[in-house]
């Protein structure tokens, strides 16, 4: 069994949450880590892709001052600091000794393997990908797509974007090929404009009423790309 062991440089928003807060005992670190490992996490990270095949661990150290916003400049300064070399060294002794623990003690093992093996039993099959089934996807707003003349049609007073002059919608099937693209034209107008109306396009390659289709917005400003969402031909 292979055991998965992260850093993770991460602050509580109150410090006596981490196994390292100043002030906690040995005693009061451990009984804090069980009480936490118990709960849901709620971060959003790539390990839960590996926890499907393996045990895994993480620990979080505390290193940030208390509401430092995550994913900012402020918080890029202080991993970089002396606290976030010093928070680094701390997670990488402590998941070493963890390691080194699971190595030398079957007994340890045996038992992080049985817990894992308990929490799977009635999961589904990993896949690779979200498991979402294509039910759960919502139909992408203002975009209906006619089945029997291969119309798309566009009501910008329902779509999630503000159509400007270049900007293209694409039509492509679930393996991506482009079934229809339409750029729009000097003149059109988008919904902020007061008198904004629906417009249209033909697809190239017919589609079978049902169809799970993809549509594509491409802004002509920076050329980005965007997946709009999933539409079924009517």
């Amino acid at each position: 069994v292979l055991i998965c062991l992260t850093v993770g440089l991460i602050c509580w928003l109150y410090p006596a949450r981490s196994v390292t807060a100043a002030g906690n005992s040995l005693e009061e670190a451990k009984n804090t880590a069980i009480k936490y490992a118990e709960e849901q996490s709620n971060l959003t990270v790539d390990i839960p892709i590996v926890t499907w095949k393996t045990p895994t661990t993480t620990l979080n150290i505390a290193i940030w001052v208390p509401d430092t916003p995550g994913h900012s400049e402020k918080a890029a300064i202080q991993n970089n600091s002396i606290y976030g070399f010093k928070g680094a060294v701390a997670a990488s002794k402590a998941l070493a000794s963890l390691g080194l623990e699971l190595m030398m003690n079957p007994d340890s093992l045996a038992e992080v393997t049985a817990e894992h093996k308990e929490r799977m039993k009635d999961m589904p099959k990993y896949e690779g990908k979200a498991m979402i089934p294509e039910s759960a996807y919502p139909e992408a707003p203002g975009i209906v797509i006619t089945a029997i003349n291969g119309l798309v049609t566009l009501i910008p007073s329902e779509t999630a974007f503000d159509e400007k002059e270049g900007d293209t919608i694409s039509v492509k099937s679930v393996s991506n090929d482009v079934l229809g693209e339409y750029t729009i034209a000097k003149g059109v107008l988008s919904k902020k404009s007061a008198d904004g109306k629906e417009y249209s396009f033909e697809l190239k390659d017919k589609v079978e009423p049902g169809q799970r289709l993809k549509v594509f917005y491409t802004a002509a400003e920076g050329n980005y790309i965007w997946f709009y969402g999933y539409v079924h031909a009517k």
